[in-house]
């Protein structure tokens, strides 16, 4: 098995189109022969060379020890080849043997992958065509080239093509454009799932952010007990326990505030003045919220309205044998009362008991 060359890799160099182009020493590559032949001919070109003397200006701007000895032992011969012919002997001279069949081999096998179709087919004529300059018995027919790259095109092409056949069948560009206007169809539509697929993720992952964000709002932070580094007894804090169901029933329905816990009062929790004070009810003290709490802080307003009536028109309780209720008056006889609610809009947080006097039966009535 031979060794690969160690060499560097020799370089085409070009200054304006009618300079002679430059070959430096190093290592010769099939693709690097194609530079040099592409170079001499737009040399050829515009310097307006004929190709039966053009190669004997080409090879005096070889700088290959090899290749100078080489042609100067035979220059007389070399000057009068063409360019083709010049071309063919120094890829015999610099490349290995097989190295056209292995490019050949290599063209055969190169699939078009993730590539774009329209890059992946230039390459491919590129290497054909070094094999058309320099080893012509190896390179690939217009056709036989075609043939290869539809049978190596990526598998979305593949379905098209077997959905709705190309209509260029038989010229190679023709093919290759239309095939190309398919290739850019499909990556347009693949990257515009793609940008779907993108924004459903980002909108997925904030509502995720936001489920946890109003978790944390929502749960009771966990309560870490604080202990004093310069004592070793200090005694663990003491937190207020959370509301059950029941103590929240009992404050919605007596009017409560579940921030500072009392009954009957004139505020909620948005503007508890606990909660302007950023503090909270003593925690040692604090018992279970009951039935009976909320019935003993219910206001005593229908006592108070009695009392009043009652030093208002000098009215007294009256009980006789039956059980009917009056009320003993500056008038003669004793008069029914009853005990009544009263609500209006000035009353918004709960009605005031009365007691009120009866026509029906009223003596002074009659």
């Amino acid at each position: 098995m031979s060794q690969p060359d160690a060499r560097p890799l020799a370089e085409v160099r070009t200054g304006k189109m009618k300079d002679c182009p430059i070959l430096t020493s190093g290592h010769m590559t099939p693709l690097i022969l194609q530079n040099w032949s592409l170079a001499c001919k737009r040399y050829m070109k515009h310097a307006e060379k004929k190709d039966s003397e053009v190669v004997s200006y080409v090879t005096e701007a070889m700088q290959e020890p090899r290749l100078v000895a080489w042609y100067h032992t035979d220059q007389a011969r070399i000057d009068q080849l063409t360019l083709d012919r010049y071309i063919n002997e120094l890829a015999r001279r610099t490349l290995k043997k097989d190295w056209g069949s292995k490019l050949r081999d290599e063209i055969l096998s190169t699939k078009q992958g993730s590539r774009p179709f329209m890059d992946w087919k230039i390459d491919m004529e590129n290497m054909n065509a070094i094999l058309t300059t320099s080893s012509p018995i190896n390179a690939l027919t217009s056709s036989a080239l075609k043939n290869q790259l539809e049978a190596n095109v990526n598998d979305d092409l593949k379905s098209s093509f077997a959905g709705e056949p190309v209509l260029a069948t038989s010229d190679l560009q023709t093919w290759a454009f239309e095939v190309e206007e398919w290739d850019m169809r499909i990556r347009e539509e693949a990257a515009r799932m793609q940008r779907l697929i993108d924004t459903n993720n980002a909108v997925r992952s904030a509502r995720r952010g936001e489920r946890r964000t109003l978790i944390s709002r929502i749960t009771d932070p966990v309560i870490t007990t604080p202990t004093s580094t310069n004592n070793n007894n200090a005694t663990p804090r003491t937190y207020l326990p959370k509301l059950t169901d029941t103590e929240k029933s009992l404050l919605n329905e007596h009017q409560g505030c579940p921030r500072c816990h009392r009954f009957y009062v004139d505020h909620r929790a948005a503007n508890c003045p606990m909660k302007t004070n950023n503090v909270w009810p003593d925690a040692t003290t604090y018992t279970t919220l009951t039935a009976a709490d909320a019935l003993a802080a219910k206001p005593r307003v229908a006592a108070a309205a009695a009392a009043t009536l009652t030093s208002r028109v000098a009215i007294a309780p009256y009980d006789d044998d039956t059980s009917d209720s009056y009320v003993d008056t500056h008038f003669t006889s004793p008069h029914l009362v009853t005990t009544m609610d009263t609500t209006g809009p000035n009353l918004v947080d709960f009605p005031i008991r009365t007691l009120a006097l009866l026509d029906i039966g009223c003596p002074s009535s009659d």
